[in-house]
């Protein structure tokens, strides 16, 4: 029995006569603990200690009902057991007091101690188990409930079951399932009572289920029930598992899972024993018949160690060594000898025993799992032919690996796939030569045929169901002309069957129908595959953008391999769920509410961009530009959302490194400027001195030579601030901000046009430098009265500045952004310089090229921009 040591109080009434007793019970178990005591013995402390009372009394003595209450008065929730000479049933049911918990006559036959065992142990394990019921039913890792049997109402909840459903205690006790969970197709109230019912009369179940929570979301769930005597009435025990993320792949994994114990079966086991001591071996007679040596074979250890493979006798006698000089017990696999000369893998466990006459003992089995070793190989081949299946590319090539694979790993010669072409014809795409040999020619299925090989082909396919043929004979199911007696037929999807037959009859027993499924399975999974990537691999997977797409509602339905790969997830791991639980958005609280204010954004129409910090399956972190992208129909409604992600890690990295430059570049600027100026503030103030008192042409060619050197420095101070990166964007017009750009600048006689319009987001101020130098340059170099044109690029991919002046020669064009280009007198060469800073510093790209009119033409472009409302 289990729950450790068993401490019996044995009380006698009369003078001490319990040895006899109290040795032949510890003798029956070593869990049990006898202390024998005369009745003027027992006190309060000593039934504590106790897990059980036994008194030895006659049910004649008057004394007897006065020693049974003070025993009772003194052990209130022990059990108590009467053990009694009277054994006559009469006297028996007029004299035990109703407190007694058993009564045990003597019948003085030697085997009052079995019966009297018996008992104690029944009355324990029930003592024991009713008293740590409520701890258990509290501290249980599991969702749980106390079910009525009779009314289906709930008896008693655990904090988990509450946490799962969301009701509290007060909420369910004493309610049924259709008041707190309501009616759903299958699995209905009247439904959930029948099981309670079938629980008790026929033993424990485990079904799956589908539970209402309180909010009215619905909640899939593994339920074991099991009837339970609790408060001595018959009641059921419910645990619930929630199953609800759980997959379609997944089932099809468990499944899967499910065939591979199926296939291994339970082979024989037989027991052996090594008295150290004495070195003697004994074996049962299973383990003879497993190795093939007659019944009456006596083993000898020594002789037995021969028996084992060379390459395993270090390993048994390390095990045996490590037994008895450490008690540590052992389980090992090793290839033991047959008699007829081969070898069979036995799984051997062996575990040191003291036994009450204090020799050591090694007591153990031997497993016979050559079968067992034999599948793990099969297996494990076939694992690797899985693999090959995953990687193969087309239908056709998926279909000849998986009948190579009938072929060599599962033994299965007479094997095909068939794919349905579209035009009611399931094709043969692969089959083995000896399907060729036997049948004579490549077998398809023709729909509209009324042949029993087309028609069970096409019901396969079309129920989804597959189809165990034992004898072709006795089903009269195949034309008479046809070799094949047996066969297998299994559905591959949507996409066709799996068939495999024989030449004999009942040639597919459990074994083979497991791993014939299971590479069904495998095949089916491989086709979808390769269907899914032909059918989405243009348009998500030739990209290393993280792209997917989703329902209006949020729920993910596709991702390409980009982003999956980065968080080390399956398609099936990652879609069917709304975005915000998607393993992208796991890094932080903050990150999970920007993708539920991004789906809530996009819903409206309205779209979303940020920056986001993901992490991957193998720990790296990375910053993206995240998008969320609404697509509508021709109405404006919202029909799905396009979700963007663009690895910037290295850009921000470079930003940050660039602003450090930058930083450095401008102290460095303004420590120059600062040491320019001073001199030259003074050398200006000499110079208006000397205007005043010489009027000399010479001090005003210095004059200018001051004003050109005042330039160089703002410029040199503009163009080191210029390579900061932006800090705040904003939504900005684009005509309204050249135009407000034109008003600043001295433009003389030019005129400013606003071919067409957009917006889009940036830094204003510095948005505005960038206008101000293009403008000064159109001024500069477009001659009299230029015209300057703003406009939106054709694709809405940026915007323009031109001019209609002469132009830039194409020889000079890549010259112009260089520091210090210029071919002014006046200018400093480095107006343009900034200009391409300022680009750099928003994340966009800036050339020159010609103009409409045969002018300078600068486009800027990377620019998101919106025209008349619509991102271009």
């Amino acid at each position: 029995m289990g729950g450790g040591t068993i401490h019996v109080l044995y009380v006698d009434s009369g003078p001490p006569s319990a040895d006899d007793i109290s040795r032949r019970l510890e003798s029956a178990r070593e869990s049990l603990r006898v202390t024998t005591v005369d009745s003027g013995s027992v006190d309060a402390l000593s039934t504590e200690l106790a897990d059980c009372v036994v008194c030895d009394c006659a049910i004649s003595d008057p004394n007897a009902s006065e020693l049974l209450e003070a025993v009772r008065e003194e052990g209130t929730g022990v059990p108590l057991v009467l053990f009694t000479d009277d054994v006559g049933e009469r006297t028996a049911d007029e004299s035990i007091p109703s407190f007694v918990d058993a009564y045990v006559p003597k019948q003085g036959e030697g085997r009052d101690h079995e019966r009297l065992l018996g008992r104690i142990e029944d009355l324990v394990s029930r003592h024991r188990s009713e008293t740590n019921y409520r701890e258990v039913f509290e501290k249980a890792a599991v969702a749980m409930s106390v079910r009525d049997p009779e009314t289906g109402r709930f008896l008693d909840v655990n904090e988990r079951y509450c946490e799962l459903t969301g009701y509290s205690r007060g909420e369910l006790i004493g309610r049924t399932s259709e008041e707190v969970g309501g009616q759903q197709e299958g699995y209905t109230a009247d439904r959930a009572h029948e099981l309670l019912r079938e629980t008790v009369e026929e033993g424990s179940q485990t079904v799956e289920w589908v539970n209402k929570r309180r909010d009215g979301t619905s909640v899939r769930v593994e339920a074991t029930l099991k009837p339970a005597e609790i408060d001595g009435r018959t009641r059921v025990l419910v645990s619930i598992r929630d199953i609800t993320d759980q997959r379609e792949r997944e089932a099809e994994i468990e499944r899967k899972n499910d065939l591979l114990e199926r296939t291994q079966r339970i082979a024989h086991i037989g027991g052996w024993e090594y008295d150290v001591e004495a070195e003697e071996l004994r074996w049962t007679d299973e383990i003879r018949r497993i190795l093939g040596v007659p019944l009456d074979f006596a083993p000898d250890p020594e002789a037995t160690l021969e028996r084992y493979h060379p390459d395993d006798r270090p390993h048994v006698r390390r095990a045996i060594e490590e037994a008895i000089t450490d008690g540590e017990p052992f389980d090992i696999e090793v290839r033991g000898r047959a008699d007829d000369g081969a070898f069979r893998w036995l799984q051997i466990r062996g575990d040191p025993q003291r036994g009450a006459d204090g020799a050591l003992r090694i007591r153990g089995t031997a497993q016979d799992i050559t079968d067992r070793k034999r599948r793990e190989d099969r297996l494990h081949e076939l694992h690797r032919r899985t693999r090959e299946l995953i990687r193969a590319g087309t239908p056709t090539e998926i279909a000849h690996i998986a009948v190579e694979t009938a072929e060599e790993t599962l033994e299965l010669p007479l094997s095909g796939i068939h794919l349905d072409d579209g035009d009611g014809t399931l094709r043969a795409a692969a089959v083995t030569d000896a399907v060729r040999e036997h049948v004579g020619e490549t077998p398809d299925y023709d729909r509209s045929s009324a042949d029993y090989g087309d028609t069970l082909a096409w019901e396969v396919f079309e129920s989804g169901e597959s189809r165990l043929i034992e004898d072709t004979d006795a089903d009269g199911a195949l034309d008479i002309d046809s070799p094949i007696r047996s066969g297998l037929v299994y559905p591959l999807g949507d996409h066709g069957v799996f068939i495999t037959s024989s030449l004999n009859p009942e040639q597919f027993g459990e074994e083979e129908q497991a791993f014939a499924e299971m590479l069904a399975a495998t095949t089916t999974a491989a086709l979808d595959r390769a269907e899914r990537e032909q059918r989405y691999d243009a348009i998500f997977n030739q990209t290393f953008q993280f792209t997917g797409l989703m329902e209006p509602d949020g729920t993910l339905i596709e991702a390409n391999d980009a982003a999956l790969e980065f968080v080390d997830a399956t398609r099936e791991e990652a879609t069917g769920k709304p975005l915000w639980d998607t393993p992208w958005f796991q890094y932080d609280d903050s990150t999970r509410e920007m993708a539920r204010e991004a789906v809530e954004r996009a819903q409206n129409g309205e779209f979303f961009r940020d920056e986001l910090p993901i992490v991957g399956g193998d720990g790296e972190e990375i910053i993206t530009d995240f998008s969320l992208r609404p697509v509508t129909d021709e109405n404006g409604q919202v029909t799905l959302l396009v979700p963007e992600g663009r690895d910037i890690t290295e850009l921000k990295e470079r930003e940050a490194e660039l602003e450090r430059k930058n930083e450095q570049l401008e102290e460095f600027a303004s420590v120059v400027s600062h040491d320019l100026r001073n001199p030259l503030a003074v050398a200006s103030g000499h110079l208006e001195l000397a205007l005043q008192e010489y009027d000399d042409d010479n001090l005003e060619y210095v004059k200018e030579a001051h004003d050109r050197m005042e330039s160089l420095i703002d410029d040199l101070l503009a163009l080191a601030r210029q390579g900061t990166s932006v800090d705040e964007r904003r939504v900005v017009d684009l005509g309204a901000t050249a135009r407000r750009s034109w008003r600043t600048v001295e433009t003389r006689d030019a005129t400013l046009r606003i071919a067409s319009n957009g917006s889009f987001e940036a830094d204003p101020s510095r948005l505005g430098q960038l206008f101000e130098n293009l403008f000064r340059n159109a001024v500069e170099y477009a001659g009299d009265a230029p015209t300057v044109t703003v406009g939106v690029l054709d694709g809405g991919e940026g915007f323009y500045v031109e001019d209609d002046g002469p132009g830039i020669p194409p020889e000079r064009r890549d010259r112009v952004f260089e520091a210090g280009h210029t071919t002014s007198e006046t200018g400093t060469g480095f107006g343009l310089r900034i200009v391409e800073r300022i680009a750099t510093a928003h994340g966009w790209d800036i050339e020159v090229t010609e103009g409409a009119d045969g002018g300078a033409r600068f486009e800027v472009t990377g620019v998101e921009m919106r025209v008349d409302g619509k991102t271009v």
